[in-house]
């Protein structure tokens, strides 16, 4: 009986160690189960974050190439940053004008809680340097705030649900800070830290992107500039050119006109002498008529007979008006050289004191035919005083209106000249009744290369010359223009005369569309 009991005591003894064994081994295999899953939920949960953090890299990457206005791409960048944080609140500040504030964009993501709060969240500014808005912008590095309730210069709305943190993230372009967005959470920075230095790499990505379309920007108009600049060297060239054939053509023409001339004033005098002779012929010839000697009053009388027949009295006459009107043609010829001679200075850098009412009557007798057959010219010039200039520039602008409205008539019409002066300002008009400016145009007519001339006809320069001339000197050049009646550029120079440095000048006035 005894050695049954011990044996059955020494099985269960077996049976209770092999139990407790076998309990040790599925708790060993549960906690390593419950280690891997515990594992397996933390690397799922760093995929997700990860995948998370490359949608929204790849999100701004996508918008960088896809959109082309600022406001969208940040507009793009804060719903991402809200899809991947389920952050509830994020909105933009842009800086003033004056760079002393910052205030809304108009750029606002939120969730449903906080979509009542719009207007009030965007109607709030910051002076630049205060609150956290304000000192991100400053230092151009992203804040975070772990209470923001404690910030007093934030004053953000009352709202279903008060925010815990927020996010302050600077947008920076070329050193310079464009915006800053404002993100705001629920949670605590410890609960978002995966999400921080993902959202600023994104803003360091946003303005990355803005950065490119700056530069890309910036060579674009560098690339528009060279074009400019090359196109104004060929056309300072050719105008050289001009200038040089035109003082060679002015010189050759001189000097024979100063042989007519000359001796279109003596043959003037010689006629004035002949005419006297031929008056004393005739008073002779009076006289011998009566004579009692039949032969002299015979030969006088033949005489008489072919003074008549020779009507030498209208010829007189006719050749003292034909030689006036040749002397007068002589002249016109010398002021027409003489014109053609001051635009052979066109690339003139000596300023000089010139009358403008002077520079418009030289520049109409050199465009004379251009406009004689298609516009009659009507001046309205008032005195006005003399100022320095450029004059061959300013020549060069009222030459390329005179031409440009001459070009407008469809069949003929009017061109209007008007000068006048006031304190500070010597002013031209130029007005045409042609087929005028349609409006899409008018913003337009300054640009280098823009022509609705056909080609071959316009180079798309001579308006951008004439603005950057009225630039040079510190003046503006308007333009008021309607479809189908006409059009009407009006000039304003400074009586000071050209600036050492020249800001570009105003465009625009109240008749007008600005230029």
């Amino acid at each position: 009986m005894t050695d049954r009991t011990e044996l059955l005591e020494r099985k269960l003894q077996r049976e209770i160690d092999a139990r407790r064994q076998a309990e040790e081994l599925l708790e060993s295999k549960a906690s390593e189960l419950f280690e891997a899953r515990s594992a397996l939920e933390a690397e799922v949960s760093r995929v997700e974050r990860r995948n998370g953090e490359i949608e929204l890299l790849h999100e701004v990457s996508m918008a960088g190439h896809e959109e082309e206005q600022v406001d969208q791409l940040l507009r793009r960048f804060i719903v991402a940053v809200r899809r991947m944080t389920r952050w509830p609140l994020a909105h933009v500040f842009e800086p003033s004008p004056d760079r002393q504030f910052l205030t809304s964009s108009g750029i606002l993501a939120t969730s449903e809680t906080f979509c009542d709060c719009g207007e009030a969240i965007l109607s709030r500014q910051f002076p630049v340097g205060h609150g956290p808005v304000g000192r991100a912008f400053v230092a151009k590095s992203a804040l975070w705030i772990e209470e923001v309730s404690k910030i007093v210069e934030l004053d953000l709305v009352p709202c279903a649900k008060p925010v815990r943190a927020g996010l302050f993230v600077p947008i920076v372009v070329l050193d310079r800070c464009v915006a800053v967005v404002e993100f705001y959470t629920l949670r605590s920075a410890e609960e978002n830290e995966r999400y921080i230095d993902t959202v600023q790499i994104a803003g360091d990505q946003i303005g990355g992107i803005l950065t490119r379309w700056e530069s890309q920007h910036r060579i674009h108009e560098s690339y528009r500039e060279l074009q400019s600049a090359q196109s104004r060297l060929v056309q300072s060239e050719k105008m050289a050119s001009i200038g040089q054939l035109a003082a060679g053509v002015a010189h050759e023409i001189n000097n024979p006109m100063g042989f007519v001339s000359s001796n279109l004033r003596s043959l003037r005098e010689y006629l004035a002498d002949l005419t006297r002779g031929v008056v004393t012929l005739k008073s002779l010839v009076d006289v011998a008529e009566g004579s009692s000697d039949s032969a002299v009053a015979e030969r006088a009388a033949e005489v008489r007979q072919r003074l008549d027949e020779l009507d030498f009295d209208f010829l007189m006459n006719d050749l003292g008006e034909l030689v006036a009107e040749t002397l007068e043609g002589g002249e016109r010829i010398r002021r027409i050289v003489a014109d053609l001679k001051d635009f052979s200075h066109v690339d003139s850098v000596e300023v000089s004191v010139e009358n403008i009412n002077t520079l418009l009557e030289k520049t109409l007798t050199v465009a004379a035919n251009e406009i004689k057959y298609v516009a009659e010219v009507r001046r309205d010039f008032a005195d006005v005083p003399e100022i320095p200039c450029f004059g061959g520039r300013v020549s060069q602008v009222f030459l390329n209106l005179l031409v440009n409205a001459a070009h407008a008539m469809e069949e003929t019409g009017n061109i209007t000249i008007r000068t006048d002066f006031d304190e500070e300002w010597v002013w031209v008009e130029i007005e045409d009744d042609g087929c005028g400016i349609p409006s899409e145009n008018l913003d337009r007519i300054f640009d280098p290369f823009f022509t609705t001339k056909e080609v071959g006809k316009g180079t798309g320069l001579g308006l951008h010359l004439s603005y950057q001339i009225m630039e040079s000197h510190g003046g503006t050049i308007r333009v008021a223009s309607e479809l189908g009646k006409g059009t009407k550029f009006r000039l304003e120079f400074p009586r000071s005369g050209p600036p050492t440095t020249t800001e570009a000048p105003a465009r625009g006035f109240e008749e007008g569309t600005p230029a």
